[in-house]
């Protein structure tokens, strides 16, 4: 058969929809079962938010190859299935242009067929689900010649197998990354500025109130060391410079992942990932500084403990602290994710945090974003309920809730954000910290607009200094 794999254009969406990265990554849930399926079928890979495809250009591609399948997702790789859009108006346009452009059955996985599989079947009119991690179901389903009615994951009409999960990770192939083109994904680096997405590890062993993993890619797995090695140095020979580890939890210390450190360092090739500060040691930091780091994201969420007790975050601040302070000393690009707007958030909570911005070190940037109630977390449960399937309503529900959380005005949640971005590009031009601190008095008197002036005028001088 023919199969397209379709990653659709994220970029022509909005940011109140999609509040995540606006620049591509490797769909890396598309590329799985496209190497599997690839030994006995005639395989197609469009990322139309890479090439940056329109509608007419979809459905002449679609016209060109005819496919018999397709299989698309509802959010724009595995990295942005937890922090979703918060609707499906694209599939929905990018399914009905399928529908219009050829014959081929449609598959849809993601997060949203996963949880609201009876909204996305009505909405996007396509004929099969495949819920939860869906790489070797689809692969199944598809190999079946679309007759195996039993595979688990897949959802049609009245028919539903539940959530797919893959419990072994060594049952997934080594990605062929030649099915796209060599293309400015995100590196996730300020000086790397292309980079390609990989996966050691899927899951994570803690349960943060606000965080949208407990259908998919939540028990802690890790993949064969051997085939993470052959596809990094597959993409260092297509010319990539820069690997970024999608993990959830990259730093989860254990023989598995030194090991993957001394082969790294052979291997030759800078790389960056997600850690969790208050599990990280010093001699593994070493190693990984070692073997090749060259960026680490730490998810941080607030430094005020009542808040990040209230996200089930579990963190020592003081030892978090210390472990991003020396990420930055030793020259790891350095940073520092946070969320502002938890249901108990307060104004001494949220001064809390951006007055100990300044404890950071210099060198350590800040990403800043507000808290999402998706369905199925914890802050989502306590505030609308639990429940055991979610519909088109309960996802409108999470997004009129951004930012919405607590008595404190979006507004004002906004200028806080943009605050602490201006924090840190005042600490990194060497700002003393007494005229930081006052910069924040002016949060009620300057609107939103000239905050965001100054933030690109400061980044601008940021960018200048660091070419220098």
């Amino acid at each position: 058969m023919k199969i397209l794999f379709l990653n659709p254009n994220w970029n022509s969406i909005s940011p109140r929809i999609f509040p995540g990265c606006k620049r591509p990554h490797h769909p890396l849930e598309l590329l799985y079962p496209a190497t599997i399926l690839s030994k006995n079928h005639e395989i197609l890979v469009i990322d139309a938010f890479l090439e940056r495809l329109n509608n007419k250009d979809l459905q002449l591609r679609l016209r060109s190859f005819e496919p018999e399948v397709v299989v698309m997702s509802t959010a724009p790789s595995y990295l942005f299935w937890r922090c979703c859009p918060l609707d499906i108006s694209l599939p929905k346009k990018v399914s009905h242009i399928v529908r219009s452009s050829s014959k081929a059955i449609s598959i849809i996985i993601g997060p949203h067929p996963t949880v609201s599989p009876k909204w996305v079947l009505k909405e996007c009119q396509c004929d099969d689900l495949v819920r939860g991690e869906a790489e070797l179901s689809v692969a199944e389903f598809i190999n079946s010649g679309l007759g195996n009615l039993h595979v688990r994951g897949l959802c049609s009409g009245e028919l539903d197998n539940g959530v797919a999960f893959v419990e072994d990770l060594n049952l997934l192939p080594k990605i062929n990354f030649d099915f796209l083109p060599l293309g400015p994904y995100h590196s996730h680096s300020f000086r790397f500025r292309e980079g390609a997405s990989v996966e050691f590890s899927r899951g994570c062993t803690f349960q943060c109130s606000f965080c949208f993993k407990q259908w998919f890619r939540n028990k802690y797995r890790m993949r064969p060391i051997d085939k993470v090695i052959e596809e990094i140095e597959e993409l260092k020979n297509l010319g990539y410079r820069y690997i970024y580890f999608i993990d959830e939890l990259f730093n989860r210390d254990s023989k598995s992942l030194r090991k993957l450190l001394e082969e790294l360092k052979k291997v030759g090739i800078a790389w960056g990932c997600q850690c969790r500060p208050d599990i990280m040691t010093p001699d593994l930091l070493l190693l990984m500084k070692n073997a090749g780091c060259y960026t680490i994201e730490y998810g941080l969420e607030s430094l005020s403990q009542k808040i990040s007790q209230s996200m089930k975050k579990g963190m020592d601040r003081e030892k978090s602290l210390d472990s991003i302070n020396l990420t930055a000393k030793l020259g790891i690009e350095t940073i520092v994710f946070f969320l502002y707007g938890a249901p108990n958030e307060a104004n001494h909570t949220l001064s809390e945090t951006v007055d100990m911005l300044c404890n950071l070190d210099k060198q350590v940037s800040f990403s800043s974003g507000l808290i999402i109630p998706y369905p199925t977390t914890q802050i989502f449960s306590e505030m609308i309920g639990g429940k055991d399937f979610f519909e088109k309503e309960d996802w409108e529900i999470c997004a009129k809730m951004v930012g919405n959380t607590n008595e404190i005005p979006r507004k004002n949640l906004e200028k806080i954000i943009i605050l602490s971005h201006l924090t840190n590009h005042l600490r990194s031009l060497q700002i003393p910290k007494f005229l930081i601190r006052s910069s924040a008095n002016i949060a009620d008197v300057l609107p939103a607009a000239a905050y965001s002036k100054i933030f690109a005028l400061l980044l601008t001088i940021r960018k200048q200094r660091d070419i220098r």
